[in-house]
């Protein structure tokens, strides 16, 4: 299995300098390498079984008052910390579908009041790489199955290491092997300091993790039937720290790309654009049969949201002509006076832009085969097929059983 540790800085030019776009990565990656070093001290050597898993789904109800005390008094120094506690909470609620969020704002409030620190676990995303790192390898395969049917799941994910100068490892998760939906992918890209999640799950009815203390590279999946609103295909979000070879993997996987960034960004990040839309450009199969978007959001002049001959000239001004396939739609500044009516209009264009193509062109599936070849994953898909065979043959002799 590749462990991707080739990092590809897209960053190549700076206001100040390439000294401050390096001293800038340093410091996001600095600050999810603490947050990786906090949730270290989550694992343990005795993994969660599906035996575990099971109990626990028998139970009706759940003592969240007696699990917070637990989790608060294990934090002390010495204690062990209450996995089976935690376990049976999570447990609990992905087995009904119900929203991790919710409860997880409670344990920290309740932390908080208790103990005047923050909880270390401040996300879904967090609480789900604890929980997926202290699993039996049966266990994450269950649990990233049921996950998947309603929230983001991890494709690459990150964890701590001495082995590179960046201390980051990137790790496929191999199961979702199994849990692939045959249907065409968007792959998402968010450049700049201004994330646009909020943006974009209210545009496509996705689940994304608002909060963004484990991106910086790392790459979560959100399968079409978790939507609000089926749109006919998945999507994979990531941010303009991807690996180069990750971002190969991911391109070959997509047929629809997109870019995001706000305006005060834009001309800062203008070669990270380019540069994306080159890697893109080499890496896809069939680039002309492909759909690029950049959508720029805090725009406060109205001339350059719809009319196609502004957006042209847009490109021309800063020198973006040549993308001749990048579709670029733009989203005005929160504070402007009809930012609503505009953005729900913009949002329209790009979803029926996005059926129109899925329509016309019939765009590739995600593939079993090629998601191992992509991702450089070994001897997984020999030992899958024996049991592809095995499953095959009950359902072929089950009337003889």
């Amino acid at each position: 299995m590749s462990n991707f540790l080739s990092f590809f800085n897209f960053n190549f030019l700076n206001r100040k300098g390439k000294q401050d776009v390096r001293s800038d990565t340093d410091i996001q990656f600095a600050s999810v390498r603490q947050a990786l070093l906090k949730l270290s001290l989550f694992l343990t050597k005795q993994k969660i079984g599906l035996v575990d898993f099971y109990k626990q789904q028998k139970k009706d109800t759940i003592d969240f008052n007696e699990m917070v005390e637990e989790i608060i008094f294990s934090l002390q120094e010495g204690a062990e910390f209450p996995y089976n506690s935690l376990a049976a909470f999570i447990f609990h609620k992905i087995t009904r579908m119900q929203c991790l969020e919710t409860h997880l704002e409670q344990i920290q409030q309740e932390f908080f009041r208790k103990k005047r620190a923050a909880f270390p676990l401040k996300t879904r995303k967090m609480l789900i790489w604890t929980l997926l790192n202290n699993c039996t390898e049966e266990l994450r395969l269950q649990l990233l199955l049921l996950l998947s049917q309603f929230c983001p799941i991890p494709l690459l994910s990150l964890s701590e290491t001495q082995d590179n100068p960046f201390g980051l490892k990137y790790s496929i998760t191999p199961e979702i092997y199994w849990i692939l939906k045959p249907m065409p992918a968007m792959l998402w890209i968010d450049i700049g300091t201004k994330k646009h999640t909020k943006t974009i799950n209210e545009f496509f009815g996705t689940d994304f993790d608002e909060d963004s203390f484990l991106d910086c590279g790392s790459v979560d999946i959100q399968f079409d039937l978790n939507f609000k609103s089926p749109r006919g295909f998945s999507v994979l979000k990531t941010d303009q720290n991807i690996q180069k070879n990750s971002l190969c993997a991911c391109v070959r996987f997509s047929s629809i790309y997109m870019m995001t960034l706000h305006f005060d960004d834009f001309e800062y990040y203008l070669p990270t654009i380019r540069n994306f839309y080159e890697r893109i450009e080499e890496y896809a199969q069939d680039p002309d049969e492909k759909l690029f978007f950049l959508i720029i959001t805090g725009l406060r002049d109205q001339d350059f949201l719809f009319d196609e001959e502004a957006s042209n000239t847009f490109k021309q001004q800063y020198g973006l002509e040549n993308l001749i396939r990048l579709n670029i739609f733009a989203l005005p500044d929160k504070d402007y006076s009809n930012s609503k009516t505009i953005s729900n209009m913009t949002k329209k264009s790009i979803i029926q832009g996005i059926q129109q193509y899925l329509t016309s062109k019939s765009p590739k599936v995600m593939n079993h085969m090629e998601f191992l070849e992509n991702f450089q994953i070994t001897n997984y898909g020999e030992e899958n097929q024996l049991v592809e065979d095995f499953l095959k043959t009950i359902e072929d002799n089950s009337e003889n059983f």
